[in-house]
């Protein structure tokens, strides 16, 4: 089975939706693999465990989970979307910059010190539910 979806491969393919069976195997998502599309909600299969810069990159996401599995997020992965809610896991060691577009740093400081959960942002702030 694939296990990995490479760079580019469905950028700018005015996708709405991606589904991803449950053991699909896939370890890693690269470089703006989904930039570009028309995502509005994404649940990413568990096993993965990287997520490369520009993955989803300028859709419409507003809520997304990751899976426990997941340990890297890199740079603007999820930039341009408005993400309101966040459900992650306790292993993602690295954030990169601009993760997502709203209060990135804000993310980070509340995930450091809440750990695994969702994460809704009220007010330009990130609470854990």
């Amino acid at each position: 089975s694939m296990k990995e979806i490479y760079q580019d491969v469905f950028k700018g393919k005015g996708l709405t939706e991606v589904l991803f069976d449950a053991g699909s195997g896939i370890v890693r998502i690269h470089a703006r693999a989904f930039q570009n599309n028309e995502l509005n909600q994404i649940a990413l299969p568990n096993g993965l465990q990287r997520i490369d810069l520009w993955a989803f990159r300028d859709n419409n996401l507003t809520e997304i989970t990751l899976p426990p599995s997941l340990n890297t997020i890199e740079q603007r992965a999820f930039d341009g979307n408005n993400i309101q809610r966040i459900t992650i896991g306790a292993n993602v060691t690295s954030i990169g910059t601009n993760v997502f577009s709203n209060n990135n740093e804000g993310f980070k400081s509340a995930y450091a010190a809440g750990g695994a959960g969702t994460y809704v942002y009220i007010d330009g702030t990130w609470k854990k539910q």
